[in-house]
């Protein structure tokens, strides 16, 4: 299948941030593009709500092994009141699919 080039054009100014994002990074730049483009229309692998609680719990976890956070257990490390907000947001999150 033959390839098909389409070009834009970044203002030196106002996209500032994406030039310099795209000359950041070695290698491809069109293959840089298509993993972003892809990305942005979902065709990467979605977050889901076992993994918000995962990174929840690990960070309760970490407080408390830091001693800043005495009424979080290391062995319960989802209290009720996360447990109460993780689920109404997995609720949520049922109702926009």
């Amino acid at each position: 299948m033959p390839a098909v080039t389409i070009s834009f054009c970044l203002d030196d100014q106002r996209d500032r941030d994406l030039l310099d994002w795209l000359r950041s990074h070695p290698g491809s730049r069109s293959a840089i593009i298509r993993d972003t483009l892809r990305q942005g229309l979902g065709h990467a692998q979605a977050i889901t709500i076992g993994d918000i609680r995962q990174a929840v719990r690990a960070e309760l976890t970490s407080y408390a092994l830091r001693g800043r956070g005495s009424e979080v257990s290391t062995e319960s490390p989802e209290p009720e009141r996360a447990r109460a907000n993780l689920d109404a947001l997995e609720g949520r999150l049922e109702d926009w699919r």
